[in-house]
Order: structure tokens, then C-alpha cells, then sequence
């Protein structure tokens, strides 16, 4: 993966500036998997790198590195989900129809919204797909 040199500024003093190295995921590189769109997807699509996974969707391009994974699984739908797991597990963004189809949980290590929930054509692959890149990496 290319590494880009960004500069930053803390608040406009040129003395104080560093270098902060930001992985770069524009790379023009091929997706191993790629989800294919329909009406449960809201006709998104969702891609698998050797490095990460994109979630592409109507709010902009979702990219969580696979060292960011906490744990990702496949998931009955929301509204059973709730019901076996408790009210907590159910705060996520939810990219699609999560809640009436089985469909794909990430829990991620950081970030504002750690949890996210998107329904791929084939749920049990799209995981096993990414827990394979997972284990090589």
C-alpha cells in the first residue's frame, strides 16, 4: 500500500508543522470481492481489498482497514437480533434493509460509530471472504 506525506498545521504556525503519514486508499487496485447491488442493498455495492473493506453507499465511501476490525459475523435480522442479543448490540449504522435480512455486522476497534451493519447478496462468503484476507495478512 502507498503512503502519502501530509503536512499539518497547528493553527497556522509553520514552526509547529509535522509530517503525518496516511495510508493511501485510492490506489488503483483490483477488489477480491465485490457484492453484487440490489433492492435489499438500495442498489450499493460493497467491495473486499486484500487490506480493507469498502462500503459504498448514499452518505459517501466507508473504508475500514482490516486492522481496524474488532469482529464481524453474519446476523439475523435487526428486529430477531434484538430480541437474542439485547437493545446495546443494535446501535449501528445501517447502510440497507439490516433490518428485515440476514445480513453483515463489523464491529470496529475505534471510530465514532463503532458498529456497522450492511446487507451483501451472499452474507455467509462476503464474511468468509474477508476472514480469509484476514488470517493471510
Amino acid at each position: 500500500m502507498a503512503v502519502v506525506r501530509r503536512t499539518i498545521l497547528a493553527a497556522g504556525d509553520i514552526a509547529s508543522a509535522h509530517f503525518v503519514e496516511i495510508p493511501d486508499m485510492t490506489a488503483s487496485e483490483e477488489p477480491v470481492y465485490v457484492t453484487k447491488p440490489s433492492w435489499r442493498t438500495l442498489w450499493q455495492t460493497y467491495r473486499v481489498f486484500p487490506d480493507r473493506v469498502e462500503l459504498s453507499s448514499f452518505t459517501g465511501t466507508k473504508i475500514v482497514p482490516f486492522d481496524q476490525i474488532d469482529d464481524i459475523a453474519v446476523r439475523p435480522p435487526l428486529t430477531i437480533d434484538l430480541f437474542k442479543t439485547g437493545f446495546p448490540n443494535c446501535w449501528a449504522l445501517k447502510l440497507d434493509f439490516v433490518d428485515f435480512f440476514r445480513h453483515v455486522a463489523i464491529k470496529r476497534k475505534a471510530g465514532f460509530i463503532k458498529r456497522l451493519r450492511f446487507t451483501p447478496d451472499d452474507p455467509e462468503t462476503f464474511v468468509d471472504v474477508v476472514e480469509g484476507l484476514r488470517r493471510e495478512a
